[in-house]
């Protein structure tokens, strides 16, 4: 491209010559005079951001909002980008542009989630308000970024994403209900909501199910940038038959992740799997509500509120054959930990607002099977309202307050009562192992620990320790 050219002639060669899908899918006629400032403002926009970065790639101006492979849809347009490699762009005119050719574990992006399979993508949202690409029905996730490929979103809402279920009761829930992310992804000014992990499968003929899917908004593997953006009531999959809850109801993270003014809210980690069958014993509730952490991450500025960890669920009784004189019951499952945050990575935490975040209680004792059968123990509280905290971390000059823990499960009856659940610790932060760094200016008010859960009643007098 020669750019010594008049600022004329240039326009005009790149709309010729470069932005050929522009004028594919442009009216015969522009009828009203606000169309035409949208549509030029959108070129304008376009030869910009062209002409800023190497002309490798195409960009595309898209309007359909249907599901389809032509190169005036947003699928189409993706698997053009796709094709093409180098730097891309898309421009996404006003609307929700909803996803509807099902066909989910499809990695090409014919069909299901939108694969972005290499080069450098970058799709924009040009109406004043956000654009929404949406899934809900499709029964998969929504975006997802292969390794090796990179990904900017701007002024994007990813909403109604449902990652696919366990495939057998040996796998978990597919990661990533929004966005699963194993290359480079960047958002800034987006809406990442009400999307879903994968769910776990249940077991049968006394066996054990499967757990959930982590990260319900996004799992990144790679690396993940988010500018000025929200991830807000997204949620885990559950586990089933015994199994663990799924950790992550924001953001599950095991690679490299930095945020700044962001805020994540009112996520929920799953719940652990129902004890049933030859599986007595109620499953943990998932971690980290707002953010699960097993990579490096930093979060500048940030504001981490009403996030839940999962609760554990209820211990059962001996449902596989009778067994003379009898049977204990199962424990129930421990809740969640860390409610906004969980941590066994490395985690820098710099200005954040860490507010009304909470653990879940633990699950109930189950009830003894026959004469001397005891109550199963009640699960314990979730521990690390604010967060929880395995590995390193450093907290500066952050407000961690009104968080709470879970509350144990009551004992189980039977000939023994089970002994009742501990309440978890560590209202604002809590630290099982490694260490956490506290610097200056922090502030940590009205946080609080949970209960310990009642015992469980008996026929004999003395309480079952269990544990």
């Amino acid at each position: 491209m020669n750019i010594s050219q008049t600022k004329g002639e240039f326009t005009e060669q790149v709309c010729h010559q470069n932005f050929k899908p522009f004028f594919s899918i442009m009216p015969q006629k522009i009828r009203i005079a606000s169309d035409f400032r949208l549509l030029l403002s959108a070129v304008v926009i376009a030869v910009s951001m062209l002409f800023a970065q190497a002309a490798s790639g195409r960009i595309f101006l898209v309007s359909n909002t249907a599901d389809g492979t032509g190169v005036n849809t947003l699928r189409g347009a993706i698997l053009a980008a796709n094709a093409n490699g180098g730097s891309n762009f898309i421009l996404l005119m006003s609307g929700t542009y909803h996803l509807t050719l099902g066909g989910p574990r499809e990695n090409a992006g014919y069909t299901g989630d939108l694969d972005v399979t290499r080069g450098d993508l970058t799709i924009i949202g040009s109406s004043a308000s956000r654009v929404t690409i949406s899934a809900v029905g499709l029964g998969d996730r929504v975006l997802q970024v292969l390794p090796n490929a990179r990904l900017k979103l701007e002024n994007i809402i990813v909403t109604g994403g449902t990652a696919p279920p366990a495939r057998s009761l040996w796998l978990s829930g597919e990661n990533g209900g929004g966005i699963l992310n194993a290359g480079t992804l960047i958002l800034k000014g987006c809406l990442i909501t009400r999307n879903q992990s994968g769910q776990g499968v249940q077991g049968t003929g006394g066996y054990g199910g499967s757990s959930g899917g982590d990260g319900g908004g996004i799992y990144n593997s790679g690396t993940l940038v988010m500018d000025n953006s929200e991830i807000s009531d997204n949620s885990c999959g559950i586990g089933t038959s015994g199994s663990l809850g799924a950790s992550g109801g924001g953001i599950a993270n095991s690679g490299s992740m930095m945020l700044s003014s962001c805020t994540i809210n009112h996520n929920v980690a799953g719940k652990g799997g129902q004890a049933n069958g030859q599986f007595i014993f109620g499953a943990k509730g998932g971690d980290g509500g707002g953010v699960y952490n097993l990579g490096t991450s930093r979060l500048t500025l940030c504001e981490i509120d009403g996030n839940m960890t999962g609760s554990g669920t209820d211990g059962a009784q001996w449902g596989v054959g009778n067994v003379y004189p009898g049977f204990p019951g199962g424990g129930g499952g421990p809740g969640g930990n860390g409610a906004g945050l969980y941590n066994s990575g490395n985690l820098m935490l710099v200005g954040c607002s860490i507010r009304g975040n909470a653990c879940q209680n633990g699950g109930t004792g189950g009830p003894g099977f026959g004469f001397t059968g005891a109550g199963g123990y009640g699960g314990s509280g979730g521990s690390g309202g604010g967060v929880f905290n395995s590995s390193t971390l450093i907290v500066n000059n952050c407000n961690i307050t009104d968080n709470t823990c879970g509350s144990g499960g009551a004992g189980g009856s039977g000939a023994y009562g089970g002994q009742g659940g501990a309440g978890g610790r560590g209202g604002a932060i809590f630290t099982s192992s490694g260490s956490t760094i506290i610097q200056p200016k922090n502030q940590f008010p009205l946080n609080s620990d949970g209960v310990a859960g009642p015992d469980g009643s008996g026929f004999n007098s003395a309480v079952q320790r269990n544990r």
